[in-house]
């Protein structure tokens, strides 16, 4: 069986394969959300209500939640802003009752996955 393909059109295919290839790359890079946590991430304020789940605490405050899900039962969640030479104020919410709290360095929370309960630290 005789090869058709003439080196100017093996060229050309490698060259639009190529093109192809770098376009993509570009694309990926251009649409992808960097993970990459900066001092300008974290608010002044954090908000902690009792009830809430570490999955709305994730939703609200995006990257600079620092979540380990991988434990049996429990899921971790850490902010930490004092990694960024930075403080927050955290206010938190039992109900009627708002209490705020200046200058905070670090939150760490607890989640019973089976129960839904979140302990801060």
């Amino acid at each position: 069986m005789p090869n058709n393909i003439t080196p100017t059109k093996r060229a050309a295919i490698s060259l639009i394969l190529m093109i192809a290839f770098l376009i993509n790359l570009i694309y990926q890079k251009s649409h992808s959300k960097p993970n990459i946590i900066t001092a300008q991430d974290f608010p002044s304020k954090v908000n902690i209500a009792f009830g809430e789940h570490g999955s709305e605490w994730q939703n609200e405050y995006g990257k600079i939640i620092k979540g380990n899900k991988t434990n049996f039962g429990l899921n971790f969640f850490d902010i930490n802003p004092d990694s960024f030479k930075k403080t927050l104020t955290v206010i938190i919410n039992t109900g009627k009752i708002k209490t705020e709290v200046s200058n905070v360095t670090s939150i760490s929370a607890t989640e019973d996955r089976d129960r839904k309960m979140v302990s801060l630290l």
